[in-house]
Formats: C-alpha cells, structure tokens, sequence
C-alpha cells in the first residue's frame, strides 16, 4: 500500500470527505448499488464527523458565520412560508447537506498534499459524471442522465472543471505535456460546453478567461488564447445549426418585440421568452413579499398555484432561472444580500489566500499560488452562471468556499513554520539547536520537509 493510499484510509475525515465529493459531483450511485442508500449513510457519517470534529471551528470564519445567518434568516422566513414544510425540508437539506459538506473540505486536509487529493477528487468525479453520461441526439443539445442531467447543467459541471485541469497542468513539468494535457482535457470541456448550447456558459467563460488573463502564467494565458480561437472555429464549423442559432439569441434577447413575435416558430426564441417570463414572476414574487419572500425552495410551487397564465391556466413547475432572484423571490431582499454576501466572503478568502502565497513565502508558495487561482476561476465562473441558472443547491461554491478555507490554514501554518526555521539562531547555539527539523515537523506539514517537496513544480 501506497504513503498516499495508507495516508486517505487513516484519516477518516479526508475519506470521508473524498467519498462526499465523489457522491455530490460523481453522482455513481444514480446509476450503481442503487438502492442501498449508500449517499444517506455517508451524510450521516459526515454528519456525525463535522459535528465531533472540527467541523464546527468553520462556523467561526466570515464565510460559516455567513452561511449561519443565511440558515438563521431562512428559519426565520419559514412562518411566512407558501409551505412550510416544504421550507422546513429545504433548509434541513441546506443545513445537513451543504453546511456539513463545506465543513468537511474545510477541516479534513492536514496538508497541502491532502488538497491537492481533494482536488483530484473533484476532477475525477466531474469527468466521470460527464463521460458516463454522455449522450445526445443529432442537432440536438447536449443532455446528460441524472441530477444534473439537464443542459445547464452539463455546461456548469464543464466549466467548473476547467480550472481544475489548468491546476493539474501547470503542476506538469514537461512544456510538451502540459501543453498537451491543457490542449486535449480544456478542448474537450469547451467542446462539451458547446454542444449544450447553454447561452450563460458564453459570458462565465468569458470571466473565467479574464482571470487568468490577468492572475495565469505566460504558458496558461496563451494554451487559454489558443483554445478560445479553436472553440470560435469549432463552434462555426462542427455545432449543427440549431445550437449555432441558439447561441446568436444572445444578441438579440434584448429585443423584447423581435423575441416574442418568433417565439412561436423558433425554439430558441422561445426559450428567451419563456426565461424573460420567469424572471418576471420571480421579480413580481419577490416584490410583492419583499422581506420574508415565499418561502425557502417555495417559488416552484408560489408560481404554479398563485400567478395565473394569460389564459388563466397555472404556469408550469420551472424555476427563476436567476439564483440571485430565486433568492430574493424566496426570502426577500434580506435573503439574497446574504448570499451575495456569502459569494464575497468566499471570493475575499481566495483573495487573500493569493497574496498569502506570494513567491519565496514558504517552500510550495507556487502550489498554493495555482491552486487559489483556480478556486478564484471556479469562482467567478460559477457566480456567473448563477445569473442565468438556479444553482442555489449546487455543491460547486461549498467546494470552493472548503478549499478556500482549508488553504489558508495551511497556507498560515506553513509560513509560520518556515519564517520561525528562517530567523537567525540565538547566539551560543550549538549546531543542533540551529537544526530546521523540529521547526518543520507537525501534522500540518506532513509528507513536506526541506528542501521543497515535489509538489512545488513551476509551471
């Protein structure tokens, strides 16, 4: 058995947390040993371990102390609730789940080596979902099978992703093979992004390549030049009409009078109308109940029962199609500027967590440097797709939010011990008080001595 293999099986928070992670992006058990119950087990086990571990020091951050006046506002709002037990649920499900799986990627990795497993997971169980799921009709948008099988979908989890693959890369030392690896895994994911046909996922790209324009590597900034000039020519080139003609409603989405007087005949005209429908009635939702909203997870159920069509029918079960609106339309004007608080936390954290590992701060600054850039990426894509998309739910910013966190921990630990071993020693030391050994020994630094561990590769 392997250092690594020995090292995840003896700390049951990390493999706990490994199999979490698999659960929530993987999402293997939608299609093996169903049902056993197998994701129930493991969130109570991640209960259980949050709760007599460390978890509840996460409370403590302005990111878990956010995250508890969201919880506390939307208990707040349950009275008030459409249907209350439904909002009761919602915010169990908040809590248990979400809450405790932030907690877990937060407090389980003792090393940087250890977030660095974290992060292999996440890659790992993204391209699982979106590789045995795949499937499509001709001309028609890319689907998946599942929990996030809907388009939308698809093009979150393959952008999420991106910023994985470009870390992993630049951890590559061979010019030719990160290239490569950047080349063939970006490629792909853009690929598939297209093929979704998924209007949001063309501006969050945008801001996700504005990032590394700005915080990437000479290599990444142009392997990114390189694949936005490929996506254009594939998208022109290989995507059926359909998906083409869908994609160019971004210009036009502006023209109500043009939008509704083809949405009977065009698809993609239609879909424009339909989401400029919903984002109405989740406005008119939230204006008309503007502090308490209608209720955690209730504007599905609002809108079917309360806000009638033109032709008196009920509107069907769709959500906001707007996170940030699904907030306000659900609890109030309170309940999205906490969650856009909440965003700014975890963003603040990524921040400081960059500057934290600035070059020669401690051995494996670079590490810690590539891996905040990619949260921050992950980040702003996910925050911009959360303007087209209702994801209020989904596990991408709780992973971020827990690696932000458990980076800077380390990141903290590992300058502490690196300055203390770096001061000159006292006078009438002898050459063994002057030792760096014992300044460097602890479980923060595990699998990490001097000079830097290999996990330090410049890209």
């Amino acid at each position: 058995m392997t250092d690594d293999s020995s090292a995840l099986l003896w700390n049951l928070p990390l493999a706990l947390t490994v199999l979490l992670i698999m659960n929530h992006f993987g999402r293997p058990f939608e299609k093996f040993l169903t049902g056993y119950k197998i994701p129930l087990v493991m969130c109570l086990l991640g209960i259980l371990v949050a709760f007599f571990g460390r978890g509840l020091r996460v409370l403590k951050s302005p990111i878990g102390l956010t995250l508890c006046w969201m919880l506390g506002w939307m208990a707040i709002c349950v009275p008030f609730s459409f249907w209350k037990m439904g909002s009761a649920r919602y915010i169990m499900n908040y809590a248990a789940l979400w809450a405790v799986f932030l907690a877990l990627i937060a407090t389980a990795p003792r090393t940087l080596r250890d977030l660095k497993r974290i992060a292999t997971a996440i890659l790992i169980a993204c391209s699982f979902y979106i590789l045995v799921g795949l499937r499509w009709g001709a001309g028609q948008r890319l689907e998946l099978s599942g929990t996030f099988g809907n388009s939308d979908d698809v093009a979150l989890l393959a952008g999420f992703t991106i910023p994985f693959v470009v870390f992993f890369a630049s951890q590559i030392r061979s010019f030719v093979l990160k290239a490569c690896v950047l080349a063939v895994s970006s490629g792909f994911l853009i690929w598939t992004i297209g093929y979704t046909g998924t209007r949001a996922a063309i501006p969050a790209l945008g801001c996700m390549f504005l990032v590394y324009l700005i915080r990437g590597s000479a290599v990444q900034r142009a392997a990114l030049a390189a694949l936005s000039v490929g996506a254009v020519l594939i998208a022109v080139t290989i995507l059926p009409d359909t998906i083409i003609k869908r994609f160019a409603t971004i210009f036009s989405a502006m023209n109500s009078e043009r939008v509704y007087a083809e949405s009977g005949s065009d698809e993609a005209m239609a879909s424009v109308a339909q989401r400029s429908e919903l984002l109405r009635d989740a406005l008119r939702a939230g204006s008309d109940h503007v502090i308490v909203g209608v209720g955690p997870g209730q504007f599905v159920n609002y809108r079917f029962e309360r806000i009638k069509g033109f032709n008196g029918l009920n509107k069907p079960y769709l959500p906001s199609h707007n996170t940030y609106l699904q907030f306000f339309s659900e609890e109030g004007l309170p309940g999205v500027i906490l969650y856009v608080i909440f965003l700014a936390m975890i963003y603040r954290t990524v921040r400081r967590v960059r500057k934290l590992n600035a070059p020669g701060s401690h051995p494996d600054w670079n590490f810690g440097l590539q891996l905040a850039i990619c949260l921050e990426a992950a980040l702003i894509y996910f925050a911009a797709c959360a303007a087209f998309m209702t994801c209020d739910q989904h596990p991408h910013q709780f992973a971020i939010a827990g690696l932000a966190l458990g980076l800077e921990r380390i990141t903290r630990t590992r300058i502490q011990m690196f300055t203390s071993a770096s001061r000159p020693a006292k006078p009438g030391l002898s050459a063994p008080g002057r030792s760096f050994a014992p300044a460097f020994s602890g479980p923060a630094l595990a699998g990490h001595s001097m000079p830097p561990s290999p996990s330090r590769r410049v890209p």
